[in-house]
């Protein structure tokens, strides 16, 4: 992944091909086949004020419980590493329109405009049971108060509206790998980001200092991984046939 997006740096076209016909399609495969939801949907439209909106990429539900993925094939520009000023601002920029995005899909819209769970009639609402997941391809580690207070200035909204704090509590910021990491060992992620939730501590990173499960879960990650260990003992007895390895 390191060198296409080296080489596609500020070239931002290119990259939402590589998200809307990749990293989607993959983040959906993993999420469905983890047994942690009871419903995962893809991305789907709806309309609203005679207008055709798309949903977040993932929806999943687990019992009441409910759970909006937005994928971002975003890696930090290269002057991001280098601490360039308008390359930071830039990188905030977008990220706090994903947070935007999702605030407007979950609190404004679910269950108004739209709502494609079949077995919702079963449940209970309670927009608090609604969460939020914008998924970088890399972490880039900008101070998550920074991206909720551009978010803020972008809503009108004050630092102390029930908004807000709906949005720092409920809508977060995470790479690919800390999801793959939950998805793949089985550890409820939702669990996760209670527990932030219910400490008060909004702007820590929700999934990167939970602890998970150590067995893997995901069939398709123990056939590679079996395959690499294969892989590797046949190169392993080819040099030592020939001698080179004793």
């Amino acid at each position: 992944m390191e060198i296409p997006y080296r080489v596609t740096d500020n070239q931002e076209h290119i990259r939402a091909v590589f998200g809307k016909d990749i990293l989607e399609t993959y983040l959906y495969d993993i999420l469905f086949k983890s047994d942690l939801f009871n419903e995962t949907i893809p991305e789907q439209e709806y309309k609203k004020n005679k207008q055709t909106k798309r949903t977040s990429d993932v929806m999943c539900r687990i019992n009441d419980e409910y759970l909006f993925f937005e994928c971002k094939s975003m890696v930090p520009y290269s002057k991001t590493r280098c601490m360039d000023e308008n390359s930071i601002l830039n990188e905030i920029e977008k990220i706090s329109n994903a947070v935007m995005q999702l605030y407007n899909q979950i609190y404004k819209d679910f269950k108004k405009d739209y709502d494609f769970f079949k077995t919702d009639d079963k449940t209970n609402f309670n927009r608090d049971n609604c969460f939020g997941i914008v998924i970088l391809l890399e972490e880039s580690y900008i101070k998550r108060e920074t991206i909720y207070q551009m978010v803020a200035e972008k809503l009108s909204i004050n630092t102390n509206d029930v908004q807000y704090e709906w949005i720092i509590s409920h809508i977060k910021v995470c790479s690919l790998y800390d999801i793959e990491k939950y998805v793949f060992t089985g550890t409820s992620i939702m669990s996760s980001l209670k527990k932030q939730m219910n400490e008060h501590v909004p702007f820590d990173y929700p999934l990167v200092n939970q602890k998970t499960n150590t067995k893997l879960q995901n069939e398709d990650v123990k056939l590679f991984r079996r395959n690499v260990i294969n892989m590797y003992r046949q190169i392993i007895k080819e040099l030592q046939d020939t001698g080179l390895l004793s």
